[in-house]
């Protein structure tokens, strides 16, 4: 009897024992660790909101001033006996928030509740860049290392919330162009700067899969760093693949405000102009084929020299976006469309110049085009005779222009 006794004790004391070994590994394999996201909200770089507490998941867009940047604290909370080290983000969403976040390594106490990460460790985000996503999920994943055995876990978090950003609060924002413009030629761009913000890029950038979202690979700058009077950019998109590009104004991390647009290869305009702008004759021309016959349009009547060599000078206006690729045409045998030397397209940056010589000896005549060196001769037709000349010009498909018959800019009325 005394030895059955004695025997329980021993089991009595041998199943304390066994808890005592085995009941905290079995609370080391429980996960007692969270993290919760607390937000932050600023306009001008000062709070406007106060937090919301470790378990805000449900706020939406907060009420009261608006605000323009937003930034969350991660805290760790170890409610269990456990303590965790090397703490780190390991994942985030969307891109910018992940992005943004520190790459510091932190640690928590045996029931410890402390903020592992937030505002001083990484830069407040712009909400501008969430606007084309929202509402926005901001999603973070951390892992920990269990000190008591070593193992690694994960935990994560998510905040939802809608992020509305009035277009007459951005304190940058595109006026030209306009979301998914055509744009072709040299684009002017313009945006708006309420003037305290200098330092700023103006980035394009094949648009895949948005303009905010892009993240940063691919982008190519056209300015930067400009101060924040500048407003304006002209940008030569032929130089440049008919594609869809984003265009943004961005400085560090903070994307003010993007759009896109379409860029199309521009089309160019033909513009036939009879009538020159100012004509001259010199010397003797011949009674019947007179002088005015060179110049009246027809291209089957014609003048000659009567005596000696005589000329006819010829001046055109060059129009707005006209090409150094327009063509003068000109008649003695046949017509023929002559380029234009560069050295006299050149010469003068508002017009070109002509003159045609008509020999009575017989000799063919001649056309000229006046550069630096004086007259340069363009063309000799197959004969004495010279009857007519006109402009064919080339105009950049940027530019608008209507016949009258000659080229006259849109919105201007015929003379």
């Amino acid at each position: 009897m005394k030895m059955k006794k004695q025997n329980l004790i021993f089991w009595i004391m041998g199943i304390v024992i066994l808890l005592i070994i085995i009941l905290p590994k079995l609370q080391l394999q429980k996960e007692p660790e969270m993290i919760s996201l607390t937000p932050h909200y600023y306009k001008d770089g000062v709070e406007v909101f106060p937090t919301k507490g470790f378990f805000g998941f449900t706020i939406v867009t907060p009420p009261g001033e608006s605000y323009d940047q937003i930034l969350f604290d991660i805290n760790g909370v170890s409610t269990g006996d456990i303590p965790f080290s090397n703490i780190r983000i390991t994942d985030a969403s969307p891109t910018a928030f992940k992005n943004a976040l520190p790459s510091t390594i932190q640690s928590l106490n045996r029931g410890q509740i402390k903020k592992l990460w937030g505002e001083g460790d990484y830069i407040a985000m712009n909400t501008i860049q969430f606007e084309s996503i929202s509402p926005v999920n901001f999603w973070v994943e951390v892992s920990a290392v269990n000190d008591y055995t070593g193992e690694t876990i994960y935990a994560d978090r998510s905040y939802s919330g809608d992020i509305s950003f009035g277009e007459e609060e951005k304190p940058m924002k595109f006026t030209s162009p306009i979301e998914s413009e055509v744009i072709s030629g040299t684009a002017l761009l313009e945006w708006t700067n309420d003037g305290y913000w200098p330092g700023i890029y103006l980035q394009y950038a094949v648009k895949y899969p948005g303009c905010y979202e892009f993240g940063t690979g691919g982008w190519n700058d056209l300015d930067g760093p400009m101060s924040s009077s500048q407003t304006t950019y002209n940008w030569d998109t032929t130089t440049v693949s008919n594609e869809d590009y984003c265009i943004r104004l961005i400085s560090g991390t903070n994307v003010y405000d993007a759009v896109w647009v379409s860029v199309e290869s521009p089309a160019t305009n033909w513009f036939y102009q009879e009538n020159a702008d100012e004509i001259s004759c010199e010397g003797s021309w011949d009674g019947t084929q007179t002088c005015a016959l060179t110049t009246d349009g027809d291209w089957d009547t014609y003048g000659q020299a009567s005596s000696g060599i005589s000329y006819v000078y010829i001046t055109y206006v060059k129009p707005i976006g006209a090409l150094s690729s327009s063509t003068w045409e000109f008649k003695s045998t046949s017509i023929e469309s002559n380029p234009v030397p560069s050295s006299c397209w050149d010469y003068d940056t508002n017009q070109l110049m002509f003159a045609v010589r008509s020999d009575s000896s017989g000799e063919i005549s001649r056309g000229y085009c006046l550069n630096n060196n004086g007259w340069n001769l363009i063309t000799g037709g197959g004969s004495k005779d010279f009857y007519e000349e006109a402009m064919n010009w080339e105009i950049d498909g940027d530019s608008c222009f209507k016949e009258c018959p000659f080229p006259v800019p849109c919105g201007v009325p015929c003379p």
